[in-house]
Parts: structure tokens; C-alpha cells; sequence
């Protein structure tokens, strides 16, 4: 790897870095939750098909996943700020024109098109902050980007509840374009800065292949638990997808400035990260979206307190990912990555033990064990993703890193959903074949129901007692399962960092007792 370049920038500009980076990444995490709080009324409102309401969530996404790795490598090309600038301001006059949709048609069409200019604007964010920040001090940057991020998400169904119930779901998509306007007249006095070496021309093929390789896989993932996995459009997209990711690889390696620049997987650590980043996120969002089904259906927590479940994990984020980054700043992310994982390993291993009666007791402990192992993870990770490749590929390390984690997350609801799902069916099977009539009736209508425990009203008291009970054992077999599928994956993240990661070697100033971080190639 060569070396990088020096980066000296004063207090100021690093803290508009800061300030920028956040608004703008913000008002995609923001928007993202905005939008599906927003949902129920969009369909009231436009009388929209189930299916399309669903295009309006998915639509976003898939667009927003596929081309990250493509924003991320257009912003090394063409210039970061530019590239930031570009994406915001794309995002936020398509913002202004979902907010008029007149129809459900033209809301999709907006929102697929906002995933575009989002997939230019997430990793350009930490590209700068990795272009600006000198190495010894990217982990703290990285930690409060990740901090203020989490706080960004976690307002947006506060925000959008508010819009929504007292003015209408229109002025939800208006939220980003306001928060937009500050961070453009900010982003002035943003440093630019690109792969000096690159020939400023796009490998098209190169951004061909990645969006057939990466939009088959992801479409499939999104639609196939909507359709069925056996559909053919899911498929033939997933096959297709598969079988051009090896093409893609192949192609890319004859370039000469590739869209994905193979050349940065030299870096041990940027590899190894991203390994990492995969198990984590996987069992990240595998946990989100089961804790909240199980807390719901199974344990009879309302939508209200189902969301409150999850404020520990941002609170903790916040105060812990800035402390974590500077301790990867000053030991290296080693031990963080590995102690890290496995800390929140055991937070659901121990949310996994949660029982009837034991939501405040045994899950929300256990969710707080685990936010505090992701506190001392997600910037370590983050920062080892990127800052270990050459800067000239920050934004291409950054789109990558982003692509992986929001991949694993959609594979992880799809596998876990499957696990889930067959230990669910599996403890009711066994049941109704000992159950009386009325009761297996019952016991059937919810076979593919995960958690859902049926209406036993009209039932004998004893069928209803043994429907009850049935429901209720299945529902703890699965969810255990499932929660320990997703501390397996959490851990496996650990245990990879621990083995193969390297802690980059230091050069220190004696004089000033300045320690600077050298990132490493093996």
C-alpha cells in the first residue's frame, strides 16, 4: 500500500467537517424511518395497493444498497464535496417531490430515485471525515459520526409520528430538505479532495455488473419473503446475481481504474473488517427485527413500548462510540472488534432466556449488555473498514463497507426468518397431533404466524388451556433459537477480529508524545 498523504486541517474545518457529515448522513437515516412510520397514512391517503406500499420501503432500499460501492468510487473520481453536495441536494428536491406525489406511482419513482442520490451520499460523508482527519484521529471522528447517526434515527419516527398525526404525511418527506439547506451552506467550507491518480472516466461495464451482481442478490432478499422463495422472479434474480459477482470480479481485475478497485482488498485489516462488519450487522438487524416481533406478539408489548425497547442501544451508542473510537485511535481495533462482539453476544444470549412476564427483567437487560458490546464496536469497525485502505479509495471503502452491512442485514431476516419460522412450526406440529379437534383448528389458522397466539374464544376451557400453552412453548423455542443463531454470528464477528486482525503499526513523536497510525497492508 503507499503511503498516505499528510492531512493537516485546523480545529474549525474538522469541526464543519463533523457537523456536515452528520446533517447529511442524518437526514438519510432520518428519512428512512420517516418514511416507514408514514406508511399507514400514504396508503390511506393515495388508496395504494398492499404491493406498492410495500415498493415504497423496498423500492428505497434496493436502490440505496446496489449502488453505494458505485457512489463511493464516483465520489474518489469526481471529488468528495462535489460528490456530497451533488447527492444532498439530489436528495432533497426528490424528497420535495414525494412529499407532492400525486400518486403512489410517482412516490415510488421518487423514492427508488432517492435511493440513488442516498447511495451517493452515505459513504461520501465518512470519505471526508477519512480525508480530513489525520489517522490518529479518524476512530474519535468515526465514534461521533456513529453517535450523532444513531440519534438521527431514532428521531425519525419521533419526528415523522408528530408530522403526521398534526399535519399531514406530506410534510414528513419536507424534514430532510430543511435540514439539507443548512448542511449545503455549510458544506462550503468542506476540503475537497479525490483519487489524484485516477483518470476521470467511469468504468461503465464495471457499474453494470455491480448493479446486475448486487440487484439480484438484494431484490431477491427483499422480495422473496413477500412472494415466496420459490417464485421464479426470486429465483432467477438470486441465481443471476450469484453467478455474476465471480464475472464482475474477473472483469474488474483487466481494468485499469475499475468502478471496484480490487486493488484496496491488499489491506489485511480493510478485509478482515469488512468480514467482521458482515457477522455483526447480520446479527445486529436479525435482532432488531425479531425482538421486536416477539416483544409485541408474544409477550403483548405495544408498537410504543416495542420502539422504547431499542432506545438503550442508541443512548449507550452515543456516549460509548466516541470513548471507543479514541481507544482505537491510541491501542489499535484488535481488542475492541474482539471483546466488543462477543460482549454483545452475551447480551442476547442472555435476551434469548426471555420467558412470559419477563420483558422488563431478562430481554431488556439483556438488550443493554448487548448495546454496550456494540458501543465499543461499531466505530472501531467502521474506522478499520476504512481507514485501512489507501485514502485515494476512501469512497470506495466507505461504499463497500455500507453495502456489506446492509446486505448482511437483509440476509440475516431472511435466514433467521427461516429458522424462526421452521422451530416455530415444528413445536405446533407436535401439539396438534396430540391436540383435540377444536384445538388443533385453532393451532393450524397460525402455523405460519410466528409468536401469534390464536383466538381461543369459544374453545373448552381445557382446549383453550393446552392451544395456550402449545403457542406459547413454540413461541419460546423459536425466539431462543433465533436470538442464539444471532449471538453466533455477533461472536463470530469477535472471534475473526480477534485472529486475523492486526493492530497497525505507530510512529510516534517523542517531542510531543503524538502518536500517529500507519495503516496496514498485511
Amino acid at each position: 500500500m503507499g503511503p498516505e498523504r499528510d492531512i493537516v486541517h485546523d480545529a474549525a474545518t474538522k469541526l464543519r467537517v463533523m457537523i456536515v457529515t452528520v446533517l447529511g448522513a442524518g437526514i438519510v437515516f432520518l428519512d428512512t424511518s420517516v418514511a416507514n412510520v408514514a406508511l399507514p397514512a400514504i396508503q390511506r391517503d393515495l388508496g395504494i395497493s398492499t404491493a406498492l406500499q410495500q415498493w415504497v420501503a423496498s423500492g428505497y432500499l434496493l436502490t440505496l444498497s446496489v449502488l453505494l460501492l458505485v457512489g463511493g468510487r464516483l465520489a474518489d473520481l469526481f471529488g468528495r464535496r462535489f460528490a456530497f453536495t451533488t447527492g444532498l441536494a439530489a436528495y432533497s428536491v426528490l424528497a420535495v417531490v414525494a412529499g407532492f406525489a400525486p400518486t403512489g406511482l410517482v412516490l415510488v419513482g421518487a423514492r427508488i430515485a432517492q435511493g440513488v442520490a442516498g447511495a451517493l451520499l452515505v459513504p461520501t460523508t465518512l470519505a471526508i471525515i477519512n480525508a480530513t482527519f489525520p489517522s490518529n484521529e479518524r476512530g474519535a471522528a468515526i465514534g461521533t459520526w456513529a453517535a450523532w447517526s444513531g440519534i438521527t434515527t431514532i428521531l425519525g419516527p419521533v419526528l415523522g409520528g408528530l408530522v403526521i398525526d398534526n399535519l399531514t404525511w406530506r410534510y414528513a418527506f419536507f424534514i430532510s430538505p430543511l435540514v439539507a439547506i443548512v448542511a449545503l451552506a455549510l458544506a462550503r467550507g468542506v476540503p475537497e479532495s479525490r483519487d489524484e491518480g485516477a483518470v476521470r472516466s467511469i468504468d461503465y461495464v464495471g457499474a453494470l455488473l455491480v448493479c446486475a451482481a448486487l440487484g439480484g442478490i438484494v431484490f431477491a432478499l427483499i422480495q422473496g419473503p413477500v412472494v415466496g422463495w420459490d417464485a421464479p422472479e426470486i429465483v432467477w434474480a438470486a441465481v443471476l446475481g450469484t453467478a455474476l459477482l465471480p464475472v464482475l470480479i474477473l472483469y474488474e481485475r483487466t481494468r485499469e481504474h475499475p468502478i471496484v478497485p480490487l486493488d484496496m482488498f491488499a489491506s489485511r485489516n480493510l478485509t478482515v473488517a469488512n468480514v467482521a462488519t458482515f457477522f455483526v450487522y447480520a446479527g445486529l438487524y436479525g435482532t432488531f427485527f425479531y425482538v421486536s416481533l416477539y416483544a409485541q406478539t408474544a409477550l403483548g408489548a405495544s408498537a410504543t413500548i416495542a420502539g422504547i425497547l431499542f432506545v438503550p442501544i442508541t443512548v449507550l451508542l452515543f456516549f460509548l462510540s466516541p470513548y471507543a473510537g479514541r481507544l482505537n485511535d491510541r491501542y489499535g481495533p484488535r481488542w475492541l472488534m474482539c471483546f466488543g462482539p462477543l460482549g454483545a453476544a452475551a447480551g442476547l444470549v442472555i435476551a434469548s432466556m426471555t420467558g412470559f412476564g419477563q420483558l422488563w427483567t431478562v430481554l431488556v437487560p439483556g438488550i443493554i449488555v448487548f448495546g454496550i458490546g456494540l458501543g465499543f464496536t461499531v466505530a472501531p469497525v467502521t474506522a478499520t473498514a476504512i481507514g485501512s485502505a489507501e485514502e485515494r479509495f476512501s469512497g470506495a471503502a466507505s461504499g463497500f463497507n455500507n453495502a456489506v452491512s446492509r446486505i448482511a442485514g437483509l440476509l440475516a431476516i431472511a435466514v433467521m426468518g427461516v429458522v424462526v419460522v421452521q422451530l416455530w412450526q415444528t413445536g405446533l406440529s407436535s401439539a396438534i397431533d396430540d391436540a383435540p379437534s377444536s384445538a388443533r383448528t385453532a393451532l393450524e389458522s397460525v402455523s405460519d404466524q410466528a409468536f401469534v397466539t390464536p383466538d381461543t374464544g369459544g374453545l373448552p376451557e381445557e382446549a383453550a388451556s393446552e392451544v395456550i400453552a402449545a403457542t406459547n412453548e413454540a413461541s419460546r423455542t423459536s425466539f431462543r433459537s433465533g436470538m442464539l443463531l444471532a449471538a453466533l454470528l455477533v461472536a463470530l464477528g469477535g472471534l475473526i477480529s480477534a485472529i486475523w486482525l492486526r493492530n497497525p503499526e505507530r510512529t510516534c513523536d517523542t517531542t510531543e508524545l503524538a502518536c500517529e497510525t500507519a495503516p496496514s497492508s498485511q
